[in-house]
């Protein structure tokens, strides 16, 4: 049987399938206890929060910091582009995409 537990991290990690031999079925690795993923601490949780408001500012162009010229997109516009035909190339997105 597969567990999972999901953390304050917001990840999942599976456990190891266990056979208890009453099933019959074969296990892909032996038994073995579901270790959880390390939550994320206080400071992680600032750093996203900044990481945010920075994006923010620079989408309605008010960063006097942006690190968006210095980039390989130069411009908030060629970003956009770019991110939009990274999503329509990911398959549950594409048929989506042609009916706009």
């Amino acid at each position: 049987r597969v567990r999972s537990r999901a953390h304050s991290s917001g990840r999942k990690k599976p456990g190891a399938g266990v056979s208890d031999g009453k099933l019959g079925f074969r296990c892909v690795s032996p038994g073995r206890p579901a270790t959880l993923p390390t939550p994320y601490t206080t400071e992680d949780w600032a750093e996203v929060g900044r990481a945010c408001l920075v994006a923010l500012l620079d989408a309605e162009q008010h960063n006097p910091f942006s690190r968006l010229p210095d980039s390989k997109f130069r411009t908030l516009h060629r970003l956009r582009c770019a991110v939009a035909s990274e999503i329509r190339s990911v398959s549950p997105y594409r048929k989506q995409s042609l009916k706009m």
